[in-house]
């Protein structure tokens, strides 16, 4: 089955080498450059994991918002819809962190967990409920440590590997501990063009334009 097939079949896919080992350590080690000049001011508490981590959004750091313009066309391919981006950012775990069970907001109708880089080159599986959330129970689930008996698939991943989910439908998590001193990944969300949530679009903040090139 492919990766169209079963995304809408199951509203969840893993994408193997969805980009390059190589450029996603190249997309680390220039977060990394970012994190070392601000340092602490990063650090965020903990939001569905135990410790703080490292965070970056997208409408704050350019070069990752128009990677994820740059992704936009694979995935409508995939999701067979027209599609808008609405936020990404990137987020660092520590060792023996978690990540609680929870869907997301309406901003992420589809969306995608990349895996940037592990320090210890050991796969930590982003798991995905099998059965879609009631509608009525859209945007009512909370933080869980599990998926409370009902079924979920694993998705272990290597550096440029990614899962597409529907975030909103679907409860995901970690369960298993970090097995790394640290890992690195991005989560990239969209909304359907005509759908729903269409207001979504770039999380409501405009999008700057073209200011004016002035030759001397």
């Amino acid at each position: 089955m492919d990766t169209a097939q079963e995304y809408k079949q199951k509203g969840r896919t893993l994408i193997e080498g969805l980009i390059a080992p190589e450029l996603a350590s190249n997309l680390t080690f220039e977060i990394q450059k970012v994190i070392n000049q601000v340092g602490d001011r990063l650090l965020a508490a903990p939001r569905v994991g135990e410790k703080p981590a490292y965070e970056i959004y997208g409408y704050k750091w350019w070069p990752m918002a128009s990677f994820h313009f740059a992704l936009t066309h694979n995935i409508e391919t995939i999701v067979g819809k027209s599609l808008k981006p609405t936020y990404c950012f990137f987020r660092s775990y520590q060792e023996g962190d978690i990540c609680r069970i929870h869907a997301d907001r309406a901003a992420c109708e589809h969306s995608m967990s990349l895996t940037l880089a592990y320090s210890d080159a050991k796969p930590w599986a982003l798991s995905v409920e099998d059965d879609r959330l009631l509608e009525d129970k859209y945007f009512k689930a909370g933080q869980d440590a599990d998926y409370g008996g009902n079924s979920y698939s694993a998705y272990p991943m290597q550096p440029g590997d990614a899962v597409l989910y529907q975030g909103v439908a679907h409860r995901h998590g970690r369960l298993e501990p970090n097995p790394n001193s640290w890992s690195a990944h991005m989560f990239l969300h969209w909304v359907e063009t005509d759908g729903p949530y269409a207001g979504e679009a770039y999380d409501g903040r405009p999008l700057p334009g073209h200011g004016d090139i002035q030759f001397p």
